[in-house]
């Protein structure tokens, strides 16, 4: 099946904010296991997930929980910033009208009406630079698979 990188793109779009709202929360969460983890007076600098049996059989299972927890959400956070880094790049490059069109459609969700209005063209004219600005997001955001879906020739370079 043939990926639409067009509809991933809006996806994306749509979904930036709650995107946003979870790296906080993956934060907040990271912050607290790591302050209250249960697990008083362990470091877990350098500390494998590989059971010892060095330390009681209880420390040692919740210490080897709090560490996968830990891995986990610093994983989560990782690709977290990694995507709203890709989103916010792509944006930077789009002009400022394209831009302003992109907020408003997906991170405002403004509908074409309330669009048009605020940037005093047709609703014909401001869709017309959207689907312009989500073609260059969508290089920025899947990379050259997604231009060689739109321009086979790439593909022989």
């Amino acid at each position: 099946m043939k990926a639409d990188y067009y509809k991933g793109t809006e996806k994306i779009l749509y979904n930036y904010n709650y995107l946003k709202a979870n790296l906080e929360i993956k934060l907040k969460e990271l912050h607290e296991i790591q302050l209250d983890d249960g697990v008083s007076g362990i470091n877990y600098e350098g500390v494998s997930t590989c059971k010892t049996y060095k330390i009681s059989q209880p420390v040692e299972a919740a210490a080897i929980l709090n560490l996968e927890m830990i891995n986990s959400i610093t994983q989560n956070i990782k690709k977290l910033k990694s995507k709203i880094n890709s989103i916010e790049m792509s944006l930077s490059l789009l002009s400022d009208e394209e831009r302003e069109i992109i907020q408003m459609k997906y991170f405002d969700s403004m509908n074409w009406p309330q669009i048009s209005n605020k940037v005093n063209m047709s609703e014909r004219h401001a869709q017309r630079i959207k689907n312009n600005a989500i073609n260059k997001m969508k290089v920025g955001l899947f990379g050259i698979t997604a231009l060689e879906e739109e321009v086979p020739i790439i593909k022989s370079m």
